[in-house]
């Protein structure tokens, strides 16, 4: 993996590099060989076909649970908590409705009945990732998987240095 730090970022791919953001860093590395029809047939990947049908049939029992509450005490934490226990429960073998029964019962009434008990979680926001301002610029001619983006240069000097990675993190 590479961070690409000229002028010019990239993102996409054309099956042999792929570029991306992530926290304001052009990240450049070699695209994965892996494509849906692997992920679809290949034995190797049946655990996490069934890992995926467990979690499509826990999403709506714990969106279901989470709706149930007021808007003043829902957190995202929860419904992952929710979604969690419910996939737990049905690799066990249990019932939907009695996997329902038992999270209300557990997670969803006694903040119904006792809403002081769960003060509000305060959202941090990760503020380096807003920090970077991105122009896209178009395709080239001889790439045209890739999208081209520019970074306009920063007048404050010291703003350039905040946005670069520390020494540490770079990978050779």
């Amino acid at each position: 993996m590479a961070i690409n730090k000229g002028e010019i970022k990239i993102t996409g791919s054309d099956n042999v590099i792929c570029g991306y953001f992530l926290h304001d860093l052009n990240i450049i590395r070699k695209a994965s060989s892996r494509t849906g029809n692997t992920m679809l047939h290949n034995p190797a990947y049946d655990s996490f076909r069934k890992s995926t049908e467990r979690l499509k049939e826990a999403s709506p029992v714990a969106a279901a649970l989470y709706h149930r509450l007021p808007k003043e005490l829902k957190q995202f934490t929860l419904y992952r908590l929710l979604t969690g226990e419910t996939i737990k429960m049905l690799k066990e073998g249990m019932d939907k409705t009695l996997i329902t029964e038992f999270l209300y019962k557990q997670h969803i009434e006694p903040r119904l009945l006792h809403p002081e008990n769960y003060p509000p979680v305060e959202l941090r926001v990760n503020r380096r990732r807003t920090r970077g301002i991105h122009v896209y610029a178009g395709r080239h001619k001889e790439f045209p998987y890739f999208q081209t983006w520019k970074v306009p240069e920063s007048e404050d000097k010291n703003a350039t240095m905040l946005s670069s990675p520390p020494k540490d993190h770079l990978l050779l």
